[in-house]
Parts: structure tokens; C-alpha cells; sequence
């Protein structure tokens, strides 16, 4: 299995946790919050983690400000966010729980492959990322992983990370917001209401998303994030990458 990349190349793994192959204590009961705006997936992702003794669902989220309202009221070990939610998107919200004085681990849950969320995700803080087309055990496995100390995340992106262009790392992540939203068919209108904004908003991110790409339109766009997203989906299988390891990359040594 593969670590997390640190200049292009694998570091050095160390050895897989016992309850890879089999369970252990290692995990306490643990509580979990799940964020996700599509009830079929909550449903899934509880229907997959029920069956564990050691994780129990405290609760759930169709939104990122119903989301934040319940985590800072629960206190939960782990939260499981989409990165595509209405109110606070995804990526803010990660930063929020990552600033709360109580640690609490981050295991992401999206329809994105492409290299530029995952980096993006794990840049906000988070501690994994699964892909939604995963095995539904692998959701468990990442859990389990994140909450004995490890960070997880699926082999067939990982190597992009250090190579993917960064031309997105101008937006901000409420323009890239709009951009998904509108290059997904929505107009102004639509988008706004989705992402809680006025729709003059919508039209001054767009504004800028132009400029700072060099581009004139949604065809132009599409293309951008097409790149981006454009990493074929895996079959599933994940690295690990040790709090033991010596890389930079990593360690966990905050305890968060």
C-alpha cells in the first residue's frame, strides 16, 4: 500500500494496522456526524458503518450550516463531509472543524476523482478521501484508519498530487463553487439560490473566475475543470499513510 506522496515519489509505508485484516481495539466506541446534501448517500454511508461496534452515528446533515450548527453542538470524533454542499461548501467547512478547540478527525466522501479536490481537501485539513463509487466497506476501513491515527486516501490519485497544476489555486473556494454549479448547467439565479448568496454575487464570482483564468465563457470552463476532474475512477483499493512514518507529510503529530 502506498503512503501519502511527498516530491512525486511514495513514501515509505509502515507496516498495515492489525484490523486491516482483522479487528482490534484500537478504536474506541467512536462518534460520528455524516454531512452529505443526498439522503441516498447518508443512508448508505449508515447502512455501511451500522453493523460496526465501535462506530455509532450521532447524527446527520443535508446541508454545511445545518452541518456546523450540529458538529459544534455533538462534539463528534470523526465527520464525514461531501465537498459539494449547499450553505457552507465543503472545503470551509473542513477548515472550521479543523479550527475547533476539541479535535476532531475528517474523513471526506465525494463524486470528484480528479486530483485537484483531494489536494484541495487535505490542504483544508482533512484527514481521508473516498471516493462515492467506492466498495462500502472501503468507507468503514476509512474510518477505522483516520480514527486510529492515519490518514486515507485512494492509491490511483495519490500520485498526481504532487505533479497536478495548481491553476486553481487562485479561486477561492466560493468561486469555485460557482463555477462547478454553473459549468453543471445552473444560472445565476439557481446557483445563488443553492450556495445562499444574491445572484449579483454569483455574477461577480463569475467575473472573476474569468479573469484570473484568462477565459471568456462556460465552454472554456468546462474544459478547465474537466482537467482537473478528468483522473479515471479506481476500483477502491486505498494507501495508508502512518502517523509513524518520517515524512513530512505524514504525520498527524497534532493529535488533529
Amino acid at each position: 500500500m502506498a503512503g501519502i506522496l511527498s516530491g512525486g515519489h511514495a513514501a515509505a509505508a509502515a507496516r498495515p494496522p492489525s484490523w486491516l485484516a482483522a479487528d482490534s481495539k484500537e478504536v474506541e466506541l467512536a462518534s460520528i456526524i455524516i454531512v452529505d446534501d443526498h439522503p441516498f448517500v447518508r443512508l448508505g454511508v449508515r447502512a455501511s458503518l451500522n453493523g460496526d461496534p465501535d462506530l455509532n452515528i450521532v447524527g446527520e446533515a443535508d446541508d454545511g450550516s445545518r452541518g456546523w450548527a450540529l458538529i459544534q453542538t455533538m462534539h463528534p470524533d470523526l465527520v464525514i463531509i461531501d465537498i459539494d454542499l449547499p450553505g457552507i461548501d465543503g472545503y470551509e467547512l473542513i477548515k472550521r472543524v479543523r479550527r475547533l478547540a476539541r479535535p476532531i478527525k475528517v474523513l471526506v466522501l465525494s463524486m470528484h476523482t480528479g486530483a485537484l479536490p483531494l489536494k484541495r481537501s487535505m490542504s483544508a485539513g482533512a484527514h481521508g478521501y473516498i471516493y462515492k463509487c467506492c466498495e462500502p466497506g472501503q468507507v468503514r476501513q476509512g474510518c477505522l484508519a483516520i480514527l486510529a491515527g492515519y490518514r486515507f486516501f485512494p492509491d490511483e490519485v495519490g500520485y498526481h498530487l504532487a505533479s497536478e497544476s495548481d491553476w486553481l489555486a487562485a479561486l477561492s473556494d466560493r468561486e469555485l463553487a460557482v463555477a462547478r454549479r454553473l459549468v453543471d448547467g445552473g444560472c445565476n439565479k439557481e446557483v445563488a439560490r443553492a450556495l445562499f448568496i444574491s445572484h449579483k454575487t454569483v455574477s461577480a464570482h463569475k467575473r472573476n473566475v474569468f479573469r484570473k483564468l484568462g477565459i471568456t465563457n462556460l465552454v472554456q470552463l468546462a474544459d478547465h475543470l474537466r482537467h482537473v476532474d478528468s483522473f479515471g475512477v479506481g476500483t477502491g483499493t486505498a494507501g495508508l499513510a502512518s502517523p509513524r512514518a518520517r515524512t513530512g507529510l505524514d504525520g498527524d503529530s497534532s493529535g488533529q
